[in-house]
């Protein structure tokens, strides 16, 4: 079986480690049993002009802390721009192996840092609630760009206080440098596939709007180092979203009242005819 675990590389061969590397192998039995680290496994790119790998072994493994299943992480070259579907094959060649995987698409990029995208991950909190800002690099093109350290003009500035606990250690709201890498989802961390930069924060414990503003630093081209970018998530009124609650719950109620008597009808009906 093979995932995606990063979408994008830069040209040349990837670092081996479980954060870097685009594509993950694991080689499951007929009960989705996973055989460990006995099995080597090869990694065959459809396009071996943007992505040379042909039956390259996959050398950096690694066992997961939480479900205990081995992977193996198969180390791409990347070539020239453009995309490759990645399979993962049971042996060095194709006519000596027996299992292929599903296929995984791959994009190789060569482009330069040219803008970014700030977000959350949310559109609306509830007072206090944690969240994650989010910053993308793209190219000219407006595609996503490869692992990366870029820059910042400044720190990441927000229009409304933040919950105390708001995590400030991440350089996106103590200083200008960011680190763009794919994260896995956990409890400190946003879950995405493209390279970004992320920080934690709480939402405010008040309602209304809030806005964080971020400007490209050194590196990006000079019209664009001018202009912030923003995102704004909104901090939802407690007694607003109680009483959207209230009035949803109203609303399946009445659907299933109504559901109990057109069945409370029939029967009645079905009684009536076996009666009669």
């Amino acid at each position: 079986m093979a995932t995606l675990n990063k979408s994008v590389i830069a040209v040349g061969t990837e670092s081996n480690s479980s954060s870097n590397i685009a594509v993950r192998a694991q080689m499951l039995d007929a009960n989705s049993t996973n055989f460990g680290a006995l099995t080597t496994v090869y990694a065959y790119s459809s396009d071996t002009s943007v992505i040379s790998n042909f039956g390259t072994a996959c050398t950096f493994g690694t066992t997961s802390s939480s479900s205990l299943q081995y992977s193996q992480y198969c180390e791409l070259t990347g070539v020239k721009a453009g995309t490759a579907n990645i399979t993962i094959r049971d042996a060095a060649t194709v006519a000596a192996s027996t299992v292929s995987s599903n296929a995984v698409a791959v994009r190789v990029s060569t482009g330069v840092a040219s803008s970014i995208s700030v977000t959350t991950d949310k559109a609306s909190y509830a007072p206090g609630e944690k969240g994650f800002l989010i910053v993308t690099v793209k190219d000219a093109a407006g595609l996503v760009m490869p692992s990366g350290s870029y820059s910042l003009s400044t720190a990441v500035s927000y229009s409304a206080n933040l919950g105390a606990a708001t995590v400030t250690s991440s350089g996106l709201f103590n200083s200008g440098a960011m680190t763009v890498e794919r994260s896995s989802s956990s409890a400190t961390a946003p879950s995405s596939t493209d390279p970004i930069a992320f920080a934690m924060f709480y939402a405010p414990s008040t309602s209304g709007s809030f806005t964080f503003s971020a400007t490209p630093g050194a590196g990006f081209p000079a019209a664009v180092r001018t202009t912030a970018v923003t995102a704004t998530a909104t901090v939802a009124d407690s007694a607003s979203a109680a009483l959207a609650a209230v009035s949803a719950l109203a609303v399946t109620v009445a659907s299933l009242k109504t559901l109990i008597t057109t069945l409370t009808n029939l029967v009645l009906k079905i009684q009536k005819k076996v009666k009669a």
